[in-house]
């Protein structure tokens, strides 16, 4: 296990260093782009309210996640029934939740965000679009933030790039009206046709599962910092569509 947490950690270091990973600020960037960057990387650097909030979502996310895929996996949905010794890749992961939650059904995660907050030890610095990661890495892939989408077409080419043959890439995605954080081709729960068509025909979609449930912000809020205001901290009334799609066997994205 040390030896292939190292060997992820040298391709990734590696590849931020010969790829365009490190240049996403670059004024080669298309204007629509920095401004989604931009939009993206200050919803952490919003207020002190905000970032009570996406630490509480995650510690909710990270119990969330859990029970989720432990259930998926005792139920062998989609013939997945184990996460251990597996590498997973967690899109869009902020502080890494979602991260933490496959690491305690035994699997190798990390995350990728482009704004993961300091010292965070479960996310690097990155773009999902763009990943700096080499080809075959990962044996699942994982994202609960396709809203917050730029660009549709590189999301699924990098996907296929770094997913295994015969990999899995769990789209979870929620229902309700977006909001300004949305990016260009985000998607919900309310419409992923587009999703489905961009995947194709290098995934397919295995299956779906749903989830209705709320997440208790306000109490988690509370359960971080009890000195904070959090009248404005709701509950999150859940509604998750999972896709489950399945790479398929060719190892060559172009074909």
């Amino acid at each position: 296990m040390l030896c292939l947490i190292h060997n992820i950690a040298t391709a990734y270091d590696n590849s931020r260093n010969t790829s365009s990973f490190g240049t996403v600020s670059s004024s080669t960037i298309d204007a629509a782009w920095r401004a989604h960057l931009e939009l993206q990387q200050s919803k952490f650097r919003d207020s002190d309210t905000m970032r009570l909030k996406i630490h509480a979502i995650d510690v909710g996310r990270q119990d969330q996640v859990a029970r989720q895929f432990t259930k998926s996996a005792i139920d062998g949905i989609a013939g997945v029934r184990s996460f251990k010794g597996e590498t997973v890749l967690c899109l869009g992961a902020r502080l890494g939740g979602e991260v933490r939650a496959f690491k305690s059904l035994g699997a190798l995660a990390i995350g990728v965000d482009l704004e993961p907050g300091q010292d965070n030890m479960d996310v690097v610095v990155g773009d999902f679009e763009n990943l700096a990661f080499p080809e075959a890495t990962f044996t699942f892939a994982y994202s609960n933030a396709l809203d917050h989408l730029h660009d549709l077409k590189k999301l699924s080419a990098e996907l296929c790039r770094v997913v295994k043959p015969y990999g899995f890439f769990f789209a979870a995605l929620f229902s309700g009206k977006g909001d300004r954080w949305n990016g260009r081709q985000g998607v919900s729960a309310d419409s992923y046709d587009q999703l489905i068509k961009a995947m194709s025909p290098m995934f397919v979609l295995a299956t779906t599962t749903h989830i209705k449930e709320s997440l208790p912000v306000r109490r988690l809020a509370k359960l971080i910092n009890s000195g904070s205001q959090h009248r404005n901290f709701i509950p999150w009334q859940q509604d998750i569509t999972t896709l489950y799609f399945k790479r398929i066997g060719k190892p060559n994205c172009d074909e």
